[in-house]
């Protein structure tokens, strides 16, 4: 065991924390509130294509779409909703944002072009930018510190396979829909079936909202007491700035290289393998829930093994190995001839991808003391989303100025995608030589502020 992991070890659970079959309550009701998230992202890019028909749509302005307005803005978001899970009661914050994110689906299901489209997907991702670092610094409010490793596990799978559910869920909701939308009545009938799909996708977040509202956590509002915390944040990220470099921005390239993948490939299935968007949804679910569990299973095996022989610093060394495998994987799916092969293919690229981020959630956690916690995460998410919202977007032009080939959206989403990888990989090793110490100082902070509580 690292000294890092030593120190936060040492930490007790805290009275205040719920029963752990409320903890785990709480933990299930973070992961539907992820999946209807999901549902509501990958929605979109399952009905890319009939968007694009209806709206007049270029290949560029999807990519901006779910680029620039869903991840970037997304991103920018992130920072401010991370200061505000560090002040406020989270509870009511990530309630008000599922609300919020609704909203947006049903404008977008009512939008009558480009401008209205964009518009509604920017209030999508405000919305939804609460969920990383609300998620992740309500865990350690949940669980006693000996559970966060497995909370955090089980959480990053069932928000994977979430993702996997959410495909699977949104393509057989545009079919169903598809199927029957001539015996709806109203208004309803009069309208587009890819417009009814997000009406109706946008009716799971109010009651979402309430089950949020009813987790059992802290007393007391998650609030910063130290009227210094603020410098305090900044002298934290200064003194540990390689390190905060290295992790956010590695794992941020290899997020915008799997953001790349679920963005277009879904688009490429119905594009060029001539999938309907619902089979597409429901096979490309099964594809990708077998490579998180593949990918998840490879990083906890992994590093149990390692653990012992190199501490903390185990989990970045694995996933920069599985970066480098994704950069390498990632070509062969230009040599996918029919459906099958391509999504042979895209399991064992998703694997090495979820097998590197994966291990990304207890690291950042790790970085900071629980009062700068979820503005540490934030700040990770930031990256990561940056990263997220352009390289859609480069996909989308790169894919225009190839319009004369066959495979142009293909060929553009390898361009993207591999020297992502490369480029989390190199960075990932950038924060190695100094992980060890930004955690355990952390640790040391988080037991003195521990003291400092109990004090009062």
């Amino acid at each position: 065991m690292s000294c890092a992991e030593s120190a936060v070890a040492t930490s007790v659970a805290d009275s205040r924390l719920p029963k752990l079959s409320l903890a785990w309550f709480g933990l299930a009701v973070l992961v539907a509130v992820t999946v209807l998230a999901a549902v509501d992202r990958q929605i979109l890019a399952l009905l890319a294509e009939p968007l694009k028909h209806s709206l007049g749509l270029s290949d560029t302005q999807i990519g901006v779409v779910n680029g620039l307005a869903l991840s970037l803005v997304y991103g920018l978001a992130t920072v401010p909703m991370g200061w505000l899970a560090d002040r406020m009661e989270r509870r009511l914050l990530l309630a008000i944002s599922i609300l919020v994110w609704s909203a947006g689906v049903a404008a977008c299901g009512l939008a009558g072009g480009y401008g209205a489209l964009l518009v509604a997907s920017m209030v999508i991702a405000v919305g939804e930018s609460v969920l990383g670092s609300v998620s992740y610094a309500f865990i350690p409010d949940l669980f006693p510190v000996e559970r966060w490793v497995q909370a955090n596990a089980i959480f990053f799978v069932a928000t994977l396979l979430g993702t996997s559910a959410g495909l699977i869920l949104s393509g057989s909701t545009i079919g169903l829909i598809s199927a029957h939308h001539s015996a709806l009545a109203g208004p309803l009938a009069r309208l587009e079936p890819w417009r009814v799909t997000l009406l109706v996708a946008a009716l799971a977040g109010p009651v979402l909202a309430v089950l949020t509202l009813s987790i059992r956590t802290r007393k007391a509002p998650v609030s910063v007491r130290s009227s210094g915390t603020g410098s305090s944040f900044f002298a934290h990220i200064r003194e540990h700035l390689r390190t905060f470099i290295g992790v956010c921005t590695g794992f941020g390239f290899v997020a915008a290289a799997f953001g790349t993948l679920l963005a277009w490939l879904p688009v490429v299935l119905v594009r060029i393998f001539g999938q309907s968007p619902a089979v597409t949804g429901q096979q490309l679910g099964l594809a990708t829930a077998a490579g998180t569990l593949l990918g998840t299973g490879a990083a906890m095996f992994c590093a149990r093994r390692l653990r012992a022989q190199l501490g903390i610093t185990a989990s970045l060394r694995i996933a920069r190995y599985a970066a480098m495998l994704g950069c390498v994987c990632v070509p062969l799916l230009l040599l996918a001839k029919d459906t099958w092969s391509m999504y042979a293919t895209l399991v064992f690229q998703l694997a090495f991808t979820v097998c590197a981020l994966s291990l990304s959630p207890t690291l950042l956690q790790l970085l900071a003391p629980r009062a700068i916690r979820a503005r540490v995460i934030a700040i990770g998410g930031l990256f990561a989303l940056v990263l997220q919202s352009l390289s859609p977007v480069v996909v989308g032009l790169m894919s225009d100025t190839l319009s004369s080939r066959a495979d142009a959206l293909l060929l553009a989403v390898v361009i993207v995608a591999a020297p992502c990888y490369l480029a989390g990989a190199a960075l990932l090793s950038v924060a190695e030589p100094t992980l060890a110490r930004t955690c355990a100082i952390a640790a040391s902070e988080a037991e003195q502020e521990k003291r400092n509580d109990t004090d009062r």
